[in-house]
């Protein structure tokens, strides 16, 4: 569903920065700039404490009011940051997210009047948020034809006429009618409307509720091609199997205006504020506390802004029975990896293992973990249980990563037969691939192998990827073994600007350097390449290089293991 949302809900929007400063002491000040940093970098409960702290100093300042405010919807903490709302509120329609923190808490407690009455008082959200709250208030007060009317209104706004077919189509099923709700989204799909992940299942349970199993599957699978989401691969099993779905993506009418919401969040989330569309994220949880939507769309916005603490706090929300618990725990995982907690997404992973045994998806990902932590052989173990379960004639192209993944695993331990073959297998699937070729082909040349085929993998993977760097350095090292040392230096000085800060590549230029003889460039590439931290046998040799030359080092490898080291 695609909606021209961002400049509806910014037209009564005025941000913090608009509110006019007023006559402040310095801490006031001091503890302002404090806050707006904090808030900026996502600290939002340090950026709601700093605001607090100076409020009393300052307690006309509407902009620290404001930050508060925001700092807290930021964080969900809606209650907290009721009372400053409020104060807001009743200074006139000036604070978006003002407005909504004092319309949610109204509406979460039942209380459709009161926002009815806020609305008829001048407080705004935006005109399609307004439309939508006076909609399912009239649909809670049992006024069908005026919910309808009000729906109609908001397809009259410009931008937003997907919005309210996807709205109207929403009350139509919750209150039974589903033939009228199957209309209004096949009439919106031919007219080129595309559903978002909540309208896809949505629309599966309505076609499901209308004995039409065969038409839901095929709903599922268009929206999810690639299959890979796990609730709906749960539902299309379960239709195949005969079995009836409710429908429950909405509930309530609180659950309705949660959908306005969500769609706003998911709307704005690739270019609004992050707190723009925390609030937003948040503000969909409290209308339906029991979805896990809002929950994984917060989450994934602090991961997003590397707050991966915050991302993975919150997507432990998700309880254990919803069914998109899978995929809140590989959050986790990856949140908890990023936080530099490898040990404990690991932990995470096994855990979800061992209850999803038959989740091919789960298996993959703890091998990922796994090979990122350098646990190659329980790595190359999860990848070949997951691939075991995947039946022979299955459309396995998407499976290409697993089989790349599991032949690094096995050519860090060794096993290079296995692992040829597993990239040789990724290239079936994906024949092209710049990443496969590039590691193949660099593979080949570092054991001194078929280097021909190595040089003109690498190649191939150029023509691809004209622009890596790591690539380019691939083929510059090729030139290198190849004894090609002129030809190898400019490829290798160009993989030095793009990957200014790998140390391989630095070590790589530094050789080339050498053997051309320009030697004090040479020993500056490898200082630079210690500079940036690379594994430790890397490190030994690069220092071995410092303190006797290139050539000293390579006399030393290529001497017989019984002749004694120069």
């Amino acid at each position: 569903m695609t909606l021209s949302i961002r400049r509806l809900c910014a037209a009564t929007a005025i941000t913090l920065s608009l509110i006019p400063f007023s006559a402040r002491a310095d801490g006031g000040f001091g503890a302002y700039l404090a806050g707006k940093q904090a808030f900026t970098e996502g600290s939002y409960q340090e950026a709601a404490d700093y605001f607090e702290r100076f409020l009393p100093d300052n307690p006309q300042d509407l902009s620290i009011v404001d930050g508060i405010i925001n700092a807290y919807a930021a964080m969900g903490d809606f209650d907290s940051a009721a009372p400053y709302a409020r104060q807001l509120a009743d200074q006139g329609n000036i604070s978006q997210v003002a407005n909504i923190v004092v319309m949610i808490q109204a509406i979460k407690n039942g209380d459709w009047d009161q926002a009815h009455t806020y609305l008829e008082q001048g407080m705004s959200i935006s005109p399609l948020v307004d439309g939508s709250i006076q909609a399912w208030a009239a649909l809670a007060d049992g006024r069908m034809s005026d919910a309808i009317e009000a729906f109609d209104a908001q397809s009259e706004i410009q931008g937003s006429s997907s919005f309210g077919v996807y709205q109207k189509a929403l009350a139509y099923a919750y209150v039974g009618d589903f033939e009228s709700a199957d209309q209004l989204f096949s009439d919106a799909m031919d007219n080129g409307m595309a559903l978002n992940p909540a309208a896809v299942i949505a629309y599966a349970q309505i076609l499901s509720q209308l004995d039409r199993a065969d038409d839901a599957i095929g709903i599922l699978r268009r929206a999810d091609p690639m299959a890979v989401n796990p609730m709906g691969n749960r539902m299309i099993r379960a239709l195949q199997d005969g079995k009836t779905f409710a429908f429950d993506v909405i509930t309530s009418p609180s659950e309705g205006l949660s959908e306005v919401f969500m769609s706003i969040a998911s709307a704005v989330s690739a270019d609004a504020p992050p707190s723009y569309t925390l609030t937003y994220a948040w503000s969909a949880h409290l209308l339906a506390p029991t979805k896990s939507d809002p929950i994984i769309m917060a989450a994934g916005t602090y991961a997003q802004t590397g707050r991966d603490d915050l991302a993975a706090q919150t997507y432990a929300l998700v309880p254990d029975d919803d069914p998109r618990f899978i995929e809140a725990e590989l959050g986790r995982a990856e949140a908890l990896e990023n936080a530099g907690q490898s040990e404990a997404a690991i932990e995470a992973l096994r855990n979800l293992n061992r209850r999803f045994t038959a989740a091919p998806f789960v298996l993959y990902t703890l091998g990922d973990h796994l090979r990122r932590d350098e646990q190659y052989a329980e790595a190359e173990a999860a990848y070949t249980k997951a691939l075991e379960m995947h039946a022979p004639d299955e459309e396995v192209r998407r499976l290409w990563f697993v089989y790349f993944s599991r032949g690094i695993c096995r050519e860090r331990m060794q096993q290079w037969d296995a692992a040829e073959t597993d990239f040789r297998r990724a290239l079936e699937l994906r024949p092209g691939h710049p990443t496969v070729l590039n590691y193949l082909g660099y593979s080949l040349i570092e054991r001194g192998e078929k280097l021909d085929e190595a040089l003109a993998l690498i190649e191939e993977a150029i023509a691809a990827d004209p622009d890596n760097g790591a690539i380019i350095d691939s083929l510059g090292w090729a030139m290198y073994q190849l004894g090609s040392y002129a030809e190898a230096t400019p490829l290798l000085e160009r993989a030095s600007e793009l990957e200014a800060t790998d140390p391989v590549v630095n070590d790589h230029l530094g050789d080339a350097y050498w053997m051309v003889g320009r030697k004090i460039e040479a020993r500056f590439q490898w200082q630079r390449a210690l500079s940036f931290d690379p594994a430790e046998k890397d490190a030994e040799r690069i220092r071995l290089k410092l303190e006797v030359g290139l050539d000293a080092v390579l006399e030393r490898e290529n001497a017989p293991l019984d002749e004694p080291k120069p």
